[in-house]
């Protein structure tokens, strides 16, 4: 029987409903931990929807690290049975799990953002939950990364085992990356990633309503490394980003982390007003016949002046959204069991 068959079911919920905590007292972060050293390395895991791959990548995981490290699973409100597994896994290894269970979707880099907030690792690795990282690269990112001197350590993959439209959308991503946060040429971010303590709490720190963790990275430090890595096929399933969800990360990096784009929408106004004001003198001069000019002119300065207005009111949606929306709570309960724990 698989370690997925053995976990013991948490009670089924409907989908969009938050899940019910554990039986028993309700756990939180800190009641009853008890005293114990901080592990070496942590490993988080950002789970959406994958109950029937998470055990195989912690089992595996767990096998090739070091006893003293630790898994920090978030289950980023999932709608398959993702939370009994987790929930599994940290009953089955405590003191080697740490399980954050979310009220709502916030999307991966925030949940990624909540599991680093929850690792105690003097080096945390960021892995997915659909075992296309091998754990012996894992433990090959965390030697790297020690025997280094940078703060974090970004995996390359010379092959992608992706699909066509993921590997043009991860290429449009860097593209963005480097024109909106000054990327070094030929970096590719992948969400495969080692970061160490310093970095962790300096990204911890951060409370604005988008999250991008390779822009914050980027201005926390210039101190990286890069290794080749393998990317492996997916134990299970296909891929949970949609074109949706791609073009909305896409807009998150330019509208989030840069002006730019409102720079450039400005540039782009600017010279179309000008282009106006010459052909409005070319009219009067009769250069150009009047009645042909003026409609394309003012259809040109209206497009430019909406394109701005749409760039200016979407971020100003976004940066406002947790005081229009208010400020939910995201953390449901976090469960870590310790030796000795009944």
């Amino acid at each position: 029987m698989s370690a997925v068959e053995q976990y013991v079911k948490v009670p089924a919920v409907r989908l969009h409903e938050p899940a019910p905590a554990p039986p028993g007292p309700a756990p939180t972060g800190e009641e009853g931990r008890k005293p114990h050293a901080s592990p070496a390395s942590s490993v988080v895991i950002p789970v959406f929807n994958g109950a029937a791959t998470v055990a195989t990548v912690v089992e595996t995981l767990l096998a090739a690290l070091d006893d003293d490290s630790e898994i920090v699973l978030v289950d980023d409100f999932s709608q398959d049975d993702s939370e009994g597994v987790c929930h599994w896994l940290a009953e089955r290894y405590p003191g080697r799990i740490v399980f954050v269970q979310l009220n709502h979707n916030v999307g991966e880099q925030r949940a990624v953002l909540i599991g680093l907030a929850h690792s105690r690792g003097r080096w945390v690795a960021i892995v997915d939950d659909d075992g296309q990282q091998s754990a012996e690269d894992v433990a090959r990112m965390f030697d790297a990364a020690e025997s280094g001197k940078a703060d974090v350590v970004f995996a390359r993959y010379p092959k992608l085992r992706h699909a066509w439209h993921r590997r043009l959308a991860s290429q449009l991503y860097n593209c963005t990356a480097g024109w909106l946060f000054d990327r070094p040429p030929g970096l590719y971010l992948s969400s495969f990633k080692v970061v160490n303590r310093f970095l962790v709490d300096v990204l911890c720190r951060f409370d604005g309503p988008l999250v991008n963790l390779d822009a914050m990275i980027f201005q926390a430090t210039r101190r990286y490394s890069v290794l080749d890595v393998q990317h492996q096929p997916r134990l299970a399933g296909r891929s949970g980003y949609t074109y949706r969800k791609l073009f909305g990360l896409w807009l998150e990096t330019c509208l989030g982390f840069s002006t730019l784009p409102f720079r450039t929408a400005m540039a782009a106004g600017a010279a179309t007003a000008l282009l106006g004001a010459i052909a409005a003198v070319l009219c009067m001069l009769g250069t150009l016949p009047l009645a042909g000019i003026w409609p394309s002119i003012l259809l040109v300065a209206l497009a430019a002046v909406l394109f701005y207005l749409g760039l200016l009111g979407e971020c100003f949606v976004r940066l406002n959204r947790r005081s229009i929306a208010g400020q939910p709570a995201v953390v449901r309960y976090v469960f870590r069991k310790v030796d000795g724990d009944a």
